[in-house]
């Protein structure tokens, strides 16, 4: 059973790698690259069109305690996160043009806390406030976080003032509108409205890039990066993979075949070909069922307007070349003693194969009946250009041949 400080800790570890790509998709600047654990928790670095570089370093900490918030006056979350950034300072200062600390958590911070101040605090009054009140407390400093204090006040006035110019507090999440990165982030898709429903399995399809590039590189002891380019590819494949969903074929149960079931009667030419072949109820059912299914789905993604009026008439086309592939390499290696039962019998078996799923234009399908129907469809067309037929007593007439 898990405890509440594996869970929390689990919270926290899902609560930065949220916040990485809620930073991927929120950022402005077309070369950007998030690190998740790397030199803190969470780092974004991005060059300006001058060739900068821009760092901002993020120390997260979410919490699952109702009261209170974790950066508090006195907690290690707060002044082990200033210690770190201070003793780091120089050399980041010399590599970046710009560098902004940011403090981040899931929960509220009254008005009335230190580090409050410190997040704005940006003229040298406030500056130099802060630094005293800095100061202060390193004197007043007692239990466990006071050595730790003490080590922040003794840095330079002006590491001290740079710190606190350029740190932020970013609580409620960390997000513009207050809301947890993952919402946030979904809006930041801009999600068409026909695919808006499917924003929550779009997300987790995105997020699971972070979580697969941080198992893979914390395996190797490697440092995590990801770029805004590539949670953007990820983020159209799963539009457009949601999208050919919605308008390519669904499971059979899915359509409403039944209905047309009802209206059903035994007269189906499909059916007198299958009888013919010797098929029983069962088969015939079957077919029937499958006829009907694609039935059902033609119509609803022809009224969908997404799948343009050729690409039924090239799958109507490519569903007979291939049958009459099958039908004359039948005949060609047939023995001549063999009836035209056996014949029509063969024909139909290699035609309608479960193991092939015709596309409907530039889409795979994925179900058989949308396949094994279409050609059910086109063997109740006698006359058609694209009829098939299984038994040779079936065969259009010289005057048939070629109608539409």
């Amino acid at each position: 059973m898990a405890t509440k400080e594996a869970s929390s800790k689990i919270a926290g570890y899902i609560f930065q790698i949220e916040r990485a790509l809620y930073r991927l998709f929120s950022s402005e600047v077309a070369t950007t690259a998030v690190g998740i654990e790397t030199d803190d928790d969470v780092v974004e670095i991005s060059r300006d069109d001058l060739g900068e570089l821009f760092i901002e370093f993020e120390q997260d900490k979410h919490s699952v305690v109702e009261a209170g918030h974790p950066y508090k006056d006195s907690s290690k979350s707060l002044w082990h996160t200033l210690h770190i950034w201070l003793e780091a300072m120089q050399a980041v200062r010399r590599k970046y043009a710009n560098i902004t600390y940011c403090l981040v958590t899931n929960k509220t911070v009254p008005i009335s806390a230190f580090v409050m101040a410190l997040g704005a605090a940006k003229d040298d009054t406030a500056l130099n406030n802060c630094i005293a009140i800095i100061k202060e407390k390193a004197n007043t400093a007692t239990g466990e976080i006071a050595e730790t204090i003490r080590a922040v006040a003794a840095f330079s006035d002006d590491d001290l003032k740079f710190l606190i110019k350029n740190l932020q507090l970013m609580d409620d999440f960390g997000t513009v509108s207050g809301t947890p990165p993952r919402a946030a982030t979904i809006q930041l898709f801009h999600l068409p409205p026909d695919i808006a429903e499917k924003g929550l399995d779009i997300y987790q399809s995105v997020l699971g890039l972070l979580v697969d590039a941080c198992q893979e590189g914390w395996k190797k002891k490697q440092s995590v990066w990801i770029a805004n380019d590539a949670v953007a590819d990820r983020l159209h494949s799963a539009v457009a993979m949601h999208r050919m969903a919605k308008f390519v074929d669904q499971p059979l149960f899915s359509t409403s075949y039944k209905q047309y079931l009802n209206a059903n009667d035994d007269s189906h030419h499909f059916l007198r070909q299958l009888q013919r072949l010797g098929a029983d109820t069962t088969m015939c059912d079957k077919a029937l069922s499958h006829y009907w299914g694609f039935y059902s789905e033609r119509v609803r993604l022809r009224s969908e307007g997404e799948i343009l009026p050729t690409a039924w008439n090239e799958r109507n086309s490519q569903l007979h070349e291939r049958w009459a592939m099958h039908r004359d390499t039948v005949k060609m290696e047939a023995d001549p003693t063999v009836s035209n039962d056996k014949l029509g019998q063969r024909i139909f078996a290699k035609t309608i194969d479960g193991n092939y799923l015709a596309p409907l234009g530039l889409h795979t399908t994925s179900n058989l009946y949308f396949t094994s129907g279409n050609y059910h469809d086109l063997a109740n067309q006698p006359g058609h250009a694209y009829f098939v037929y299984w038994h040779p007593e079936f065969a259009p007439t010289t005057k048939d041949e070629g109608k539409k």
